[in-house]
C-alpha cells in the first residue's frame, strides 16, 4: 500500500514471514508482531513495534520506534538497537 492516508492496525497482525520497509504512513504500528525467527527486511523498521512468542534474532536489527517485548528475546550474537522512548 502507498496511500497518503497510511494503512491502519486496529488489532494484532501477526508476520508470518518477512517485514518490508514502507514509507507509508502505518497507525497503531505495535499492533504489527513478530514471532519465532522472522526479520525485517534490511534490518531497519522505522516505527513501533512488538516481539512476542520467543523470538531468536536472525540479523542486526534497528528498531526506530518504541519495541513491546512480551515473550523472550534470543539476540542470537547479533546486535539491536532501538530508538523509541
Amino acid at each position: 500500500n502507498n496511500s497518503d492516508a497510511g494503512v491502519e492496525f486496529a488489532t494484532a497482525a501477526y508476520v508470518t514471514q518477512e517485514l518490508i520497509f514502507t514509507q507509508t504512513p502505518i497507525i497503531n504500528a505495535a499492533n504489527l508482531t513478530l514471532a519465532g525467527t522472522k526479520v525485517i527486511n534490511g534490518g531497519v523498521w522505522p516505527y513501533d513495534l512488538t516481539i512476542n512468542h520467543n523470538m531468536v534474532l536472525q540479523q542486526e536489527q534497528t528498531i526506530t520506534g518504541n519495541l513491546y517485548v512480551t515473550g523472550s528475546l534470543d539476540l542470537n550474537g547479533h546486535s539491536l538497537t532501538v530508538g523509541g522512548e
